[in-house]
């Protein structure tokens, strides 16, 4: 379970991310500079989540090594591995939280409808603070059970995601809630 969770990390938060950029394209289309910013970050993204992922999967040969140490075989530095993974979270958050940041101030409407626009973008927010967090875990001392440091790193990162999803249905509940 703990190594399917890892492989299937990375193309989760990748599309994830990837829908949430395609949104923000959509609002960013008069400005050529920043549709240039999302469309590289995008495929930036795309090379760094398909090489992790290959990574992921032939991390240990054979696979049941990941989880039997009693089996003779070789694994790669998983620990650098999540750490290339969690930097590139962390990175990737703070851009699609500060993304639409410069659109937002510059709408025409009042300061209370930005403020409420910008609350409901700021669930990205505790997306990067769980970034942050699964960061500070994998860089610190690893537990010597890697099943408990395993499920704290995966529950941080299911949290990331439920976050991004939030954030990305933001624009969704803000037109809904000017039709009320």
């Amino acid at each position: 379970m703990l190594y399917a969770d890892s492989v299937l990390y990375g193309p989760t938060a990748f599309l994830t991310k990837i829908t949430l950029l395609l949104v923000f394209a959509r609002a960013f289309t008069p400005y050529k500079k920043m549709m240039a910013f999302i469309w590289g970050f995008m495929g930036a993204m795309l090379v760094f989540y398909i090489i992790v992922t290959f990574l992921k999967v032939g991390l240990c040969k054979p696979i049941s090594l990941f989880w039997d140490p009693n089996i003779k075989g070789t694994c790669l530095n998983e620990h650098v591995i999540f750490i290339a993974d969690t930097v590139m979270s962390v990175v990737s958050d703070l851009a699609i939280l500060a993304l639409p940041v410069p659109l937002l101030w510059s709408l025409q409407m009042p300061l209370k409808k930005k403020l409420r626009i910008a609350v409901l973008l700021g669930a990205g927010g505790v997306a990067t603070a769980t970034s942050i967090v699964r960061l500070i875990l994998i860089v610190g001392p690893l537990p010597t059970d890697r099943t408990v440091a395993g499920v704290q790193f995966k529950l941080l990162g299911y949290v990331s995601n439920l976050f991004l999803i939030s954030q990305g249905n933001a624009n969704l509940l803000s037109s809904e809630s000017q039709k009320l």
